[in-house]
């Protein structure tokens, strides 16, 4: 008996591990597909799942539009530093920039790691100019 209920564990947590795998695979089509309920539901099942941030990123990123700051904050404090965390904040800078929210559209985009695309460096010029920063016009020039 000693012997079994490890191997039973070990079998036991590699089931639970295959299905997490298989609603992982699941989620990424939901998202892929636009199906939010699906989604969600599979979200559900990914707790303490590796890959879990990716199917909260790809829930936060369905409703971008639509989602609390207090969410997208959250997320970002939990994600710091990874390279979803970024992804997110830089769809969040495409949001606040759509909504021309400048300032925090500057807040946001300081904490940027990846600064190499071009559409958020204009962005980040129009929302200098947007407050007021003259400097910025020459920015805009070199680029």
């Amino acid at each position: 008996m000693k012997v079994l209920l490890p191997v039973l564990m070990l079998w036991t947590g590699a089931a639970v591990a295959a299905s997490q795998d298989e609603a992982f695979l699941d989620a990424r089509e939901a998202f892929q597909r636009g199906d939010a309920p699906r989604l969600e539901a599979r979200l559900a099942e990914l707790a303490g799942h590796p890959l879990e941030p990716y199917a909260r990123y790809w829930q936060l990123r369905m409703h971008i539009d639509s989602v609390s700051a207090d969410e997208i904050q959250a997320f970002l404090a939990q994600n710091e530093g990874s390279l979803i965390g970024d992804r997110l904040r830089a769809d969040w800078l495409r949001q606040l920039a759509r909504q021309q929210a400048w300032d925090g559209f500057v807040h946001e985009y300081a904490r940027l790691s990846a600064t190499d695309d071009a559409e958020l460096a204009c962005d980040a010029i129009q929302a200098r100019i947007a407050l007021g920063e003259t400097e910025a016009l020459s920015a805009a020039r070199m680029f």
